[in-house]
């Protein structure tokens, strides 16, 4: 059974008046900063000549 995603964790953190402990809130920061590079390496343009490097992956 998984916990809470990211977003929903991000959303509870900012809910509370007093803030969060630090280390819980920079724990949330290197996640949120792992997860933004990993979309990001998703959504970089790809050029052509890598699209003929790279291997069929699923049924499109």
């Amino acid at each position: 059974m998984r916990g809470p995603d990211l977003v929903e964790r991000l959303w509870v953190a900012s809910e509370y008046d007093e803030g969060i402990p630090p280390a819980e809130a920079q724990a949330l920061f290197i996640e949120a900063a792992e997860m933004i590079e990993m979309l990001r390496a998703l959504l970089e343009p790809v050029n052509e000549s890598s699209l003929e490097d790279m291997r069929s992956q699923g049924n499109a």
